[in-house]
């Protein structure tokens, strides 16, 4: 069970949700009885209800995530009364169309249950106090020209995110984690679909022992490639500061290679394949990556990497520079990186005979892979990507701001001392 709810909540809910249009919301919020504005510590404390296609799903008030870079959406948990969770997807306007690309994807992916629309049909619970008097009032709310469109979909199990974040684990598992994200992307790729917002936060992840299944989330950016094409040209720049290609920036570009780009950053931060500890220094480089968006530049991150001495096995190193390559005109996907991994798993002597077979058998798949391609005309990437120079330009970074961004009070020590 996701939320800690009583009789009285799901029955006061269903008196008001049942029978009214799908995307109808039972707000419980906590508000300023002097102000009506919401205490947002208080009310995150609490949920709320809503109705979508007949069936009523619970849903936080806690804003755990903000909208990645061009998003205008959301994801929270859910949960139907018989106890069943879902992810529930936010949009809010302006409302793409039904059949864009991303929902396609989802579609396509079995990760769409239902959708709803809500448009202004909203109801308020307030709950405060009046000179020290406690109270709470029932007001129904129109609001004009509101919409928001609530999507319900699978809920996959934890994010890899989720999980590197309450457990430290070996290095064995993070190089798993990494190889089947890895393959899950060749996947997508190899169905003509690009992702566009690869991180540790879109990717669940179910590990057992040393079998890891990894399977897609958040379909926000996702985009159909044409067929015969090396990639596609969107309408603004999305992604996540920090894991978005310079080409995406500076182009609207979105290949398989800003897909691969974005993995080596989700490998080499946040799970740690170096074996590093990169906790402070990945909380650096998104503080950089921000900065460096606001202020229109891109920026080299093996350049950034040595920069702040980063130690590096020498393979891997080269490996990541392939995969990093500021110029999407010389970048190469994640073959060389897979079959590095599996050297590393094969390596290690507690892995069973059952996952050596497995990745012998994905060793030869990629080499084949490899050779087919060597011996075929290697088409290059569409020259709009690239019809001017990506000059490279580093953020300003000084010696004492790393040694401030580094401290105990990083983003992430804080969250540590706090468990």
């Amino acid at each position: 069970m996701v939320f800690k709810l009583t009789e009285q909540d799901w029955q006061q809910a269903e008196a008001f949700l049942t029978g009214k249009p799908s995307g109808t919301k039972f707000e419980k919020a906590i508000r300023n009885p002097q102000t009506g504005n919401k205490i947002p510590h208080l009310t995150a404390r609490h949920h709320s209800f809503v109705i979508i296609d007949e069936i009523i799903y619970a849903i936080s008030n806690r804003r755990d995530t903000e909208p990645a870079l061009g998003s205008n959406a959301i994801v929270k948990k859910g949960q139907t009364r018989a106890g069943e969770v879902v992810a529930l997807k936010i949009e809010f306007g302006p409302l793409k169309n039904e059949n864009a690309d991303d929902y396609q994807i989802a579609r396509k992916d079995g990760l769409i249950i239902s959708q709803g629309l809500r448009t202004g049909n909203l109801m308020t619970i307030t709950v405060g106090s009046k000179q020290g008097v406690p109270f709470q009032s029932s007001v129904p709310k129109v609001l004009a020209g509101y919409q928001k469109r609530y999507t319900v979909m699978q809920w996959r199990g934890d994010t890899i995110f989720d999980l590197i974040e309450n457990e430290r684990f070996p290095l064995k598992t993070r190089y798993l984690l990494a190889l089947k994200s890895c393959l899950r992307v060749r996947e997508l790729h190899q169905d003509g679909a690009l992702h566009c917002d690869l991180k540790a936060e879109n990717l669940a992840a179910t590990i057992e022992n040393d079998k890891v299944i990894i399977k897609l989330l958040d379909t926000d950016f996702a985009k159909n490639m044409p067929s015969n094409s090396q990639g596609v040209i969107g309408v603004k720049p999305q992604g996540t500061p920090g894991f978005v290609s310079p080409e995406i920036l500076l182009k609207n570009y979105y290949s398989k290679l800003s897909d691969t780009y974005a993995l080596a950053v989700m490998c080499l931060f946040q799970l740690d394949i170096t074996d590093q500890a990169v906790d402070d220094l990945y909380d650096l480089y998104q503080d950089d990556s921000i900065d460096a968006i606001q202020e229109g530049k891109c920026f080299d991150v093996m350049s950034w990497l040595e920069r702040y001495q980063l130690v590096i096995d020498p393979k891997l190193h080269e490996i990541l520079k392939d995969i990093l390559a500021f110029d999407v005109r010389i970048r190469k996907d994640t073959d060389d990186l897979i079959l590095y991994l599996c050297e590393q798993l094969k390596s290690d002597p507690t892995i069973n005979q059952d996952l050596l077979s497995g990745i012998a058998e994905i060793e030869l798949s990629v080499r084949i892979q490899k050779i087919i391609l060597q011996e075929s005309v290697v088409q290059k990437v569409e020259n709009v990507a690239t019809a001017t120079v990506l000059t490279y330009q580093h953020p300003c970074v000084t010696k004492q701001r790393v040694e401030r961004k580094c401290d105990s009070a990083s983003p992430r020590m804080m969250r540590k001392k706090q468990m």
